[in-house]
């Protein structure tokens, strides 16, 4: 193997500060998430995700860089929240990557989930919940182009429930 180098020699720090503040948990592959590292804030006990995200192109890379420091500035309560993101640029041999960190809230649950669990069950929604629904998922949307973001996947797997029952996208 061809012996690693970085763009920043202070990167490894950075990343360290970057998670000090978690402890980490455990890997898993969620479907909706991609593989992520399951982290707990040390002081909130709030579990969050650590997505890592690879880009061999350049302008990929800062593209992804431009998206995720316009979603860190949303905050709504409609909007998965992203935490904090770090990135780092890597040589190996002849390629060189970039490497991007990302903290996000970690929700368990998603519509799709929600809609199985009622259909098994027998259950319904009210009007009044297919109203709320409605009214959360059209806000954030409107935040987000309002922000000149496109989500590019909506769909019930994609739009999260927190455990009091927000919708996110």
């Amino acid at each position: 193997m061809g012996q690693i180098t970085s763009t920043e020699p202070t990167e490894k720090v950075k990343y360290q500060e970057f998670i000090s503040n978690y402890q980490f948990l455990r890997r898993i592959r969620d479907p909706r998430y991609g593989e992520i590292g399951i982290l707990e804030d040390r002081m909130t006990k709030e579990q969050v995700a650590l997505k890592e995200i690879i880009s061999k192109d350049n302008q990929d890379f800062e593209k992804e860089l431009k998206y995720l420091t316009a979603r860190f500035r949303i905050t709504h309560p409609n909007i998965l929240r992203i935490l904090g993101f770090t990135s780092k640029s890597e040589e190996k041999l002849c390629a060189s990557f970039h490497k991007i960190f990302m903290i996000v809230e970690y929700l368990e649950s998603d519509l799709e989930r929600e809609i199985y669990l009622k259909k098994h069950s027998g259950q319904f929604y009210s009007e009044e919940q297919l109203w709320y629904l409605t009214e959360s998922m059209v806000k954030a949307l409107a935040v987000l182009q309002s922000n000149y973001i496109v989500h590019g996947d909506i769909k019930p797997s994609t739009i999260f429930v927190s455990k009091m029952g927000v919708y996110k996208v």
